[in-house]
């Protein structure tokens, strides 16, 4: 049969049955219409009927649609639903193997696809049926609902089995139970959150009753809490040009009224934002930010340095996070990017507990205490009334003022100090001192009541032994309270402030350096004697799989601090600043298009391996990527960023076979990246990843003994990685890691499900958000504190293990944020970008924005700064 008529019988055929099924469904409902069903994608089978309630004709039915990979089933409710809440309710099965991300819209009546939808379902891999009921609100009418399903490899498709939409009763939605949460939470003083919360509250009132002035005010708040991000950051820079301010040695009277301005010019952005007025106050901190990089300038060029510490290359800084000292992770205003102490390091102590990792816990204050906080770039002072805590970094202890009395659980004994200013409370494994005047305690049921009779303070720290009481008596009332730090040339000096500065801190980080009996370790500039706390450097404290070394050195008599930075030389890939790129998607134009950007590096993301055309095929595809960035004079990193369900075998013999063919590309591979983020999570498997590891590097180097082979760390290339790396004693080894943190503002609204991404509510930087939750966007009662020197503290395992071992070359993989809030929070990602490469630069390390191709990382909120970064390449 020719195919024009067999075309034509096809369709004859279709009519017929169609024209059967409809008079079925018409004879069965006769008292009331059905509504109509529509199918888009190629051979899926027909829909019988569809239950919806609140459209005419509603009935209950089977959805008997199988959606192919990036195709899509589209349900035509027959009527326009009003705008409200609904609940969708659907069955789904795999008809593959596996499933991937199934999304459900609704459309307007002209089929467009609305604003703030699209529900992701969550996959599964099995082919077992799946009940899913998701909520969702439509801001105006729809009447088409669409069920999309994604690719992914080895899956045939989805079959929907039934669907029913519902009216749901009305929730508060995800972004004001959100935003409530974060005006909850201690902000910066002088912040007055009332106007937010009011503007909350209407939001809540205008979503119950459909206002579409809803999404104005959610708006609002979210250009609020944006600008209180990038106040919150200035305010740290202007509190470090006071401090600095204060150092005679530096003589900056010249620039005290500039300084003062600045800071009352803060003061009035944060009476503008308290009444609401968030325009005006965005526009007075882009002025002011710029100013106070002004101010730093010129103070930098009238002391003969770099001044601010983020922006130098220095390893040991104290711009760091509390993690150092050995706080453990509970509760409100802990950092942890998962639940213990053996997949993350903690972080900040808060007046709601103060707990150190396998030591005592204090709770000072009740959770609802109304708080709020300023944090310098070594502390933060917590403000409640007349009570006042503060948290350092120069020491384990906190600071109280202000509170007559507290209590300490799971006490077994209760000692009067040596000094007779102080109390020791014996607890179960460390003990905890008390040390201020007029202190009293005493103990009941295993609880001790601590009195503070007419102190005017008091310190709490963990102890081990008498020792360290006698020893901790001595220093703690000569702690400084702040640091200011100038990089001359390669000499770092700190400047230590605060009314007694009798010592000056050690920073732990060249604490780690001075250990170890190295050429490359730096010498201290200073004849002063050495106070020791703790013990000797280098004891430790066992916690988990961690190890947590708690030395504290200060030199006494001393009111600064000099070292020398050591010198890098010789790393294979020092100098180099790029972004990932997808092999499968670059072309030469890119290429030449990121050399003008400034670009000088790629890490090239081979998505997959050679298929079934075999590997010549496959390589060929590459060429012509390699001969661009060898015109371009652009270094590759050749990174297998395969599924990581991949067998050890298979890249076993892919690594030689693409070392061999890259003979002819040696001056453009900068390095082979064995596997993108190995996922050894156990000992075990973190030990049989590098021995394979060894095995692999030993071919290569049998094909091509001088270009670097970059190694990522086990637990998915993250930082907590190091603590289980050894150091590997092949030539060329680069040791790379991967950083996200914080998950949840870095992959924000990638689980959001009740929306699309875009619409989803923000985390901003630096500021508190929720603990990632790698199945659902959720905002629960855990939450962190991240800024630049939280995210450095974070970092303490990349540190250590680098400075430890030498300095050998490291390399930053993957950093980025998503694309779906970037156009929202644009100077979040420009803040939180701006540290990460800040804090690549202090590791000496080569890095690659992640990425040029899937949504993250290069977008307009980011491309100015990584450009800025760039331009070192020059």
């Amino acid at each position: 049969m020719p195919d024009n008529m067999r075309s034509y019988a096809d369709k004859l055929r279709m009519t017929i049955i169609w024209s059967v099924v409809l008079l079925s469904m018409l004879l069965y409902g006769a008292r009331e219409s059905f509504a109509s069903i529509s199918i888009e994608g190629e051979d899926i089978p027909g829909v019988q009927v569809m239950d919806v309630q609140g459209a005419s004709g509603a009935h209950i039915g089977r959805l008997g649609a199988s959606i192919p990979p990036w195709q899509w089933v589209t349900v035509d409710l027959g009527t326009e639903l009003p705008s409200g809440q609904y609940k969708v309710s659907f069955r789904t099965w795999g008809a593959g193997d596996t499933s991937a991300d199934t999304l459900f819209y609704w459309l307007n009546k002209d089929g467009d696809q609305l604003p703030q939808n699209g529900l992701a379902v969550q996959r599964f891999s099995d082919k077992a049926f799946h009940d899913y009921e998701v909520v969702f609100r439509a801001d105006t009418g729809f009447r088409t609902v669409v069920l999309k399903h994604g690719p992914e490899q080895g899956c045939a498709g989805v079959v929907i089995d039934w669907l029913k939409i519902e009216s749901a009763p009305y929730s508060t939605p995800l972004h004001i139970s959100a935003y409530r949460r974060v005006m909850g939470l201690p902000h910066i003083s002088g912040i007055d959150t009332s106007v937010m919360k009011n503007e909350l509250d209407l939001a809540d009132t205008d979503a119950r009753e459909g206002n579409p002035s809803y999404e104005k005010r959610i708006a609002h708040v979210e250009g609020w809490m944006e600008a209180l991000a990038g106040l919150t950051d200035v305010d740290q820079q202007i509190r470090y040009l006071m401090d600095m301010a204060k150092i005679r040695e530096l003589n900056l009277q010249p620039f005290s009224a500039s300084i003062g301005q600045a800071y009352q010019r803060s003061a009035e952005i944060k009476r503008l934002l308290n009444s609401g007025n968030v325009d005006q106050a965005s526009a007075g901190l882009k002025r002011l930010s710029g100013d106070v990089d002004r101010i730093g300038a010129r103070i930098g060029k009238h002391v003969g340095g770099q001044i601010w510490p983020d922006r130098q290359r220095d390893p040991f800084t104290w711009l760091n996070s509390p993690v150092l000292q050995g706080f453990a992770i509970h509760g409100l205003g802990t950092n942890a990017s998962a639940g213990d102490i053996k997949t993350a390091f903690s972080s900040e102590p808060t007046p709601f507990i103060c707990s150190w990792v396998d030591g005592p816990e204090v709770r000072l204050v009740p959770t609802d205490t109304q708080f709020s906080v300023d944090r310098s770039w070594t502390g933060a002072v917590w403000h409640s009334g007349k009570f006042t805590m503060q948290v350092s970094t120069f020491s384990p202890a906190v600071r109280i003022a202000g509170l007559r009395e507290f209590s300490v659980d799971d006490v077994t004994g209760v000692d009067r100090a040596s000094d007779g200013r102080s109390v020791v409370l014996k607890c179960k494994s460390w003990s905890l001192l008390v040390h201020g005047a007029k202190i009293r305690a005493e103990l009941v049921s295993g609880r001790a009541r601590v009195c503070m009779y007419g102190a005017s303070s008091a310190w709490l720290v963990p102890i081990r032994d008498a020792r360290e009481s006698q020893s901790w008596q001595r220093v703690l009332p000569r702690i400084p309270e702040g640091v200011v730090q100038v990089l001359s040339g390669n000499i770092v000096t700190q400047y230590f402030t605060g009314s007694n500065k009798q010592i000056a801190p050690i920073p732990p980080m060249l604490q780690f350096a001075l250990t170890r009996s190295s050429d490359k370790s730096p010498k201290l500039n200073s004849k002063k004697r050495i106070l020791l706390v703790g013990g000797s450097w280098g004891k430790l404290v066992r916690a988990g799989q961690f190890d947590f070394q708690l030395p504290f050195a200060y030199i006494d008599n001393s009111s600064k601090l000099s070292y020398v930075l050591p010198r890098f030389s010789g790393y294979p890939l020092a100098g180099r600043r790029g972004i990932n790129v997808w092999a499968d998607r670059t072309t030469p134009q890119d290429i030449s298009l990121l050399r003008r950007e400034g670009a000088n590096y790629i890490r090239l993301v081979l998505i997959e391996g050679p298929g079934k055309d075999g590997f010549d095929v496959w390589f060929d595809a590459i060429k012509p990527i390699l001969d661009s960035c060898r015109e371009s004079r652009i270094k590759v990193n050749l990174d297998a960023h395969f599924n990581r369900n991949v067998s050890d075998d298979y890249l076993a013999d892919f690594w030689p076979k693409l070392v061999r063919a890259c003979s002819g590309y040696r001056d453009v591979i900068g390095a082979y990246d064995l596997l993108n983020e190995p996922s050894a999570s156990s000992p075990a498997e973190n030990d049989n990843w590098y021995k394979w590891v060894e095995k692999t590097s030993a071919s290569i180097r049998s094909i091509d003994p001088d270009t670097p082979i970059l190694l990522e760390t086990g637990r998915g290339a993250n930082p907590t990685g190091f603590p289980l790396m050894p150091e590997f004693k092949a030539e060329n080894v680069i040791y790379g890691f991967h950083l996200y943190y914080p998950h949840s503002f870095t992959h924000q609204a990638m689980l959001y499900k009740q929306g699309s991404p875009e619409s989803a509510p923000i985390k901003t930087y630096p500021a508190w958000a929720p603990i990632i939750n790698w199945s659902d966007e959720s905002w629960n009662e855990s939450v962190e504190w991240w800024d630049r020197w939280t995210l450095r503290g974070q970092c303490l395992p990349i540190f250590r293990w680098w400075i430890e071992h030498g300095f050998p070359p490291m390399d930053n993989g993957e950093f980025g944020v998503i694309g779906y809030p970037q156009n929202r929070i644009p100077g979040s990602v420009e803040r939180w970008t701006r540290d990460v490469m800040t804090l690549n630069e202090a590791l000496q390390s080569s890095w690659a924005l992640y990425g040029y191709h899937g949504g993250f990382g290069w977008s307009d909120a980011a491309k100015p700064v990584v450009r800025e970064f760039w331009k070192l390449n020059k």
